[in-house]
């Protein structure tokens, strides 16, 4: 699967060149000699970008930014809009109707947006021209397990997107008709051009229900017959409808990404549900000593569900009509926080175990609880300023991944020699994050920053460290420093006017830094002015661009990163340096 297309402007120093895209997706522009004084009027059209033919009933919204105002009108039958008596200043606009995408007026990726402002100060009307793209539309039908229409089922089309590192579906359903109809038809529209994935959800897909066998009606028959009735037959498996994903799977692995272009129909999408046969867990939970564990939250997570419960007086407990699939189920206390008593109580104590479920019962299951892990090391300060207690610096570790739920995150002081330490871990991967407690970053003149947090080797800042069962860690080097290191410009057209509305990204040059959540990833968004500042980058060499949109997913997504790279500009940072970049285009 491959993410949305990137539209990026390109920033140059100095004798800079505007990089468009070698295919827009509309042909939109930013019109110019909007008017001189006065009370503003600004007027238009709204057109169908496939046709070029006026669009009524479509409302358009302005919106500024000082003063800020939002007014809203709708087009009539040819097309026309206006708004009269606006202040001046600069302003947004933007329109919207049924079967169409929002388009954002001057953006470069229309539908996406943010609109690029333009300003209004009076003088001659304004006439703009906005062209609404139509969305796409995804059509199929939904069969049962005998190939009959079945009305009812929830239908979504859902982007597939990076984030954390993996490939998410991200979005509920789209546009109307999410539901089957009678027919068992089903009909999404207004969908952005891309990728997507379809997926239909059976209302009773929590429900497990007890299938009937031809046995089953030849015993009744018999007995209601008055025939000696012949011994019951056996106990049939419970089943229940799963989610089916296109082209006809309940494994998300193998699935197939559905591909529109704006204004395409395409129909043809079928998804046919499927009956799994489901089963029931049961176990216990045990502590050190072999005896039955009370009280425990146990969680089980799997492929189509996350159930969770709460382990009986006898250390029992059940997980009912589970789907097949690859399932992990975790135990921990329910208590006190991590690493309070000594020696570890159940509280303290975690375990995991990793099942198959195939459609036959499991009993006799045995979560056996065990010590957690420790991992410490030593808090140093490198700067010109006099270092602060080393006790007012907490270290907490966040959990990167929810499988297995046993591992949770947790926080320490160090002491006031610089020594931490983190008891009874579960294990997992976990991110570091080490402050200066506010109160005492607040009383203090000199702002300290996490420099690096080093493990054999490895900075775990820019990564996650990795605690296995079993290994206890110690030797994490935490340094904090006192020199900033920082990033700012002001990013003005060819006349020496800001300019506003773009997101402003910084990002490292080397690739193997490009992970979720990065300090070596920033973005901003550019106010009126066109300042933009990014702060505590660490040193090293980055790519500046500004581009007409950032999703939250695409800072995590390499493949976006990757296209943006060709049109950003190189800007090396030492450490502790105050870089200024000024960046004017030039036409």
């Amino acid at each position: 699967m491959t993410s949305r297309p990137v539209r990026a402007l390109a920033m140059l120093a100095a004798a800079a060149v505007v990089l468009w895209p070698a295919r827009p997706l509309a042909r939109q522009s930013r019109d110019t000699g909007l008017g001189s004084r006065g009370p503003a009027t600004l007027g238009g059209t709204v057109v169908a970008d496939d046709s070029d033919l006026p669009v009524g009933r479509a409302f358009v919204t302005v919106k500024g930014l000082v003063p800020a105002f939002a007014e809203v009108t709708s087009t009539d039958t040819q097309g026309r809009f206006s708004f009269a008596g606006l202040p001046n200043g600069d302003v947004t606009l933007m329109a919207a109707k049924a079967t169409y995408l929002t388009t954002f007026y001057g953006a470069h990726d229309p539908f996406h947006g943010p609109a690029v402002p333009f300003t209004l100060d009076g003088g001659s009307p304004a006439n703009v021209t906005l062209r609404l793209i139509r969305g796409a539309v995804i059509v199929g039908i939904v069969t049962g397990p005998t190939g009959r229409p079945q009305p009812g089922v929830e239908v979504s089309a859902r982007q597939s997107r990076l984030s954390e590192g993996m490939r998410h579906l991200v979005g509920g359903p789209l546009g109307e008709g999410g539901m089957t109809d009678d027919r068992g038809r089903y009909r999404i529209w207004g969908l952005p051009p891309g990728e997507y994935v379809v997926e239909a959800t059976p209302a009773d897909v929590q429900t497990s229900v007890r299938s009937t066998r031809d046995a089953d009606v030849q015993w009744a028959t018999a007995l209601a017959s008055g025939v000696s009735a012949p011994v019951p037959p056996g106990v049939d498996r419970d089943v229940r409808f799963a989610p089916v994903y296109y082209p006809g799977t309940t494994d998300a692995a193998q699935l197939a990404p559905v591909k529109v272009a704006a204004g395409e129909e395409h129909d043809g999408v079928d998804l046919a549900l499927e009956a799994l046969q489901t089963a029931d867990l049961r176990g216990r939970v045990v502590g050190l000593d072999g005896q039955p564990a009370a009280h425990q939250a146990v969680a089980l997570d799997g492929t189509l569900e996350q159930l969770t419960t709460i382990s009986d007086d006898a250390g029992r407990f059940e997980f009912r009509g589970v789907a097949p699939g690859a399932v992990t189920i975790s135990a921990r206390g329910l208590g006190r926080g991590l690493g309070t008593a000594s020696p570890p109580t159940n509280d303290d104590l975690w375990g995991s175990a990793d099942l198959t479920v195939s459609g036959e019962d499991q009993t006799g299951l045995t979560l056996s609880l065990r010590p957690g892990m420790t991992v410490a090391g030593r808090v140093a300060f490198a700067g010109t300023a006099p270092s602060p207690d080393p006790s007012h610096v907490l270290i907490a570790l966040t959990v990167d991944s929810d499988r297995p739920r046993s591992a949770k995150p947790t926080q320490v002081t160090a002491a006031t020699d610089g020594s931490f330490a983190f008891t009874d871990l579960a294990p997992g991967r976990y991110e570091v994050h080490p402050a200066l407690i506010a109160s005492a970053a607040s009383t203090s003149a000199v702002h300290w920053m996490a420099k690096s947090v080093l493990w054999q080797g490895q900075e775990l800042l820019d990564g996650v460290l990795e605690v296995a069962p079993s290994q206890d860690i110690s030797g994490i080097s935490i340094v904090f420093t006192d020199r900033q290191t920082d990033l700012r410009g002001t990013f003005v057209d060819s006349a020496g006017r800001p300019i506003a509305g773009f997101d402003v990204v910084a990002f490292a040059a080397e690739k193997r830094y490009w992970m979720p959540r990065s300090r070596r990833i920033q973005r901003v968004l550019l106010g009126r002015d066109g300042h933009f500042e990014f702060g505590n980058l660490p040193a090293g060499e980055y790519l500046l661009a500004a581009v007409t949109h950032v999703d939250p997913g695409d800072l995590a997504d390499p493949d976006w990163l990757d296209a943006v790279a060709p049109l950003a500009i190189r800007v090396t940072l030492a450490d502790g340096e105050h870089k200024v970049q000024d960046i004017r285009l030039g036409k």
